[in-house]
């Protein structure tokens, strides 16, 4: 009488166990080779390009005046050619407790493409309203509430 032992089984599951060992092998050897291979070639570059510091900016003129009334005017000049100029005063709004705050300004600056951007603007109880060449008409639109600051005031508590 002859018995099976069941050496083929093993052997099989053996071989089983190899081809799964092998597969896993490959899949990792692929997705390190995927990942070397998706990696910047010019990583060196990047790498400097990013650590690499900025020649310093100075401030080559500043002005700043305040009087008694807390009216002011400031300005200042950059090396790199920005400049900005700011005057403010107070003045008395639509009632006796209302102040306004109203600035007007400019400043100006080199962009990105090389080119020279000025921009004037206002800020009062009507809002920001800046206005330069570059900026769209609508950004400078005034507001139309019809409704005074101090009756807002009122509202928001």
């Amino acid at each position: 009488m002859n018995t099976y032992k069941g050496c083929h089984t093993s052997d099989r599951n053996n071989s089983h166990q190899n081809s799964i060992g092998n597969m896993k092998s490959v899949l990792v050897i692929a997705a390190i080779l995927g990942t070397a291979y998706c990696r910047p070639q010019d990583f060196q570059q990047n790498l400097q390009q990013a650590f690499r510091l900025a020649s310093p900016i100075y401030i080559t003129r500043y002005i700043f005046d305040q009087n008694p009334f807390q009216n002011y005017f400031y300005s200042y000049e950059q090396s790199d050619g920005q400049q900005k100029e700011e005057r403010g005063e107070f003045r008395q709004g639509q009632t006796p407790d209302e102040v306004i705050n109203a600035v007007q300004g400019s400043y100006s600056y080199v962009g990105p493409d090389g080119q020279n951007y000025n921009v004037k603007y206002t800020a009062d109880e009507n809002g920001f309203q800046p206005e330069g060449e570059h900026i769209p008409p609508s950004a400078g639109v005034k507001p139309k509430l019809g409704i005074s600051s101090a009756a807002l005031a009122s509202l928001s508590g």
